[in-house]
């Protein structure tokens, strides 16, 4: 419709479908979701990794070696490959070997690539820094608690540095196992992660310290798979898949410490009662990954010298020099090497992992 002046008047239509059009919401974003891969942390941990592993190069160029034990490591594996199987016989210039077998594989491979010389030793542990790095950068990356710029604090530590490539410590192996086992585990690899795992402890014992949330973990994972099953299987039979959802929901998410091991309990007894065998094959099939690592390691020392080994490998009783304490240099050295002392540090331990379990991990 026209009117004067050649201007064209709207019809109450075409006015109604413009108000509508302008008030009607936006529409959905229907891209996909981001991919690890397209992760805008990605491009920020790769160069962090890059220019980490220049800084690396440049301190094992510039910063003098610090001779500690990688002598020690030599002589020790150097018995070894000559056939000496008692612990009590393979030593060091620091002394007896204290480590389990994994490590005397590891370093023998060490030392068949590097002769036993500290040059190739540093830049061997220089790569081994770096995949650690990248292991560590991935499972920050996954878990997507830490911002983008806080990437960086996992390259500015002095001490990682120096244990890695100037002092050549076993810690340095176990530990990249360990992030290694993590990553794994966060994956759901379970057999795969506690395969790693239990490397990562026959490399050093102090590895065994992970051992109690990694037992939780493994513990919440037969609840849930137990309840899962045996409450699928009722829910099936009486054919209320609707109620399944609402009682598998609230019974996990309310589920403490107590009912943690109640629940493995109760899932014992249903498992006895109904004969669902497959349920409690997985949770051996996890555990039994870590002790067969450990007997197939340690097995030409256990069938020759079996006391020998586990009282040396695994000694839960060694006393510490005090000289190389760091965190404790600040107590005197008769209190550090009592064993009133080992005793209050082990029930403070324990009582914190119990506070925690109890207040954090199972919430």
């Amino acid at each position: 419709m026209e009117i004067g002046g050649g201007r064209k008047l709207k019809s109450t239509e075409t006015m109604a479908v413009q108000s509508v059009t302008r008030s009607a919401p936006p529409p959905r974003n229907r891209s996909k979701p981001i991919t690890f891969l397209q992760n805008p942390k990605i491009p920020f941990a790769a160069s962090l990794l890059f220019a980490d592993a220049v800084l690396v190069a440049l301190i094992i160029a510039f910063v003098p070696y610090t001779k500690i034990d990688w002598d020690a490591y030599m002589s020790q594996v150097t018995g070894f490959l000559k056939g000496e199987r008692d612990y009590g016989n393979l030593k060091g210039d620091t002394g007896p070997l204290v480590y389990p077998a994994g490590f005397l594989y590891i370093y023998s491979a060490f030392q068949y690539l590097t002769a036993g010389q500290v040059y190739p030793a540093q830049i061997l542990f220089g790569i081994l820094y770096i995949i650690n790095l990248a292991i560590i950068l991935l499972i920050y990356v996954k878990t997507d608690v830490l911002p983008w710029w806080a990437l960086c604090l996992l390259s500015l530590s002095k001490r990682v540095h120096s244990i890695f490539v100037l002092r050549l410590f076993n810690d340095c192996v176990a530990m990249m196992f360990l992030h290694a086992a993590l990553l794994l585990l966060m994956h759901r690899r379970w057999n795969l992660g506690l395969i790693v795992f239990s490397v990562a402890v026959s490399v050093k014992m102090n590895v065994l310290l992970y051992a109690p949330p990694l037992l939780l973990l493994m513990l919440k994972v037969q609840i849930i798979l137990t309840v899962e099953h045996v409450v699928f299987i009722i829910c099936l039979k009486l054919s209320q898949m609707r109620s399944y959802n609402l009682f598998y929901s609230k019974y996990l998410q309310s589920m403490d410490i107590i009912g943690v091991f109640w629940a493995l309990a109760g899932a014992a007894l249903v498992q006895v009662h109904t004969c669902e065998l497959v349920i409690l094959g997985f949770k051996n099939d996890l555990f039994s990954s870590v002790s067969t690592g450990q007997i197939l390691l340690g097995l030409p020392f256990l069938v020759s010298h079996p006391v020998a080994y586990i009282s040396r490998a695994f000694n839960l009783g060694r006393v510490f020099i005090h000289f190389w304490s760091v965190n404790f240099k600040f107590i005197p050295e008769p209190v550090f090497v009592s064993k009133g002392f080992a005793i209050f540090l082990l029930a403070a331990h324990l009582i914190l992992l119990a506070l925690f379990a109890h207040y954090r991990w199972c919430k």
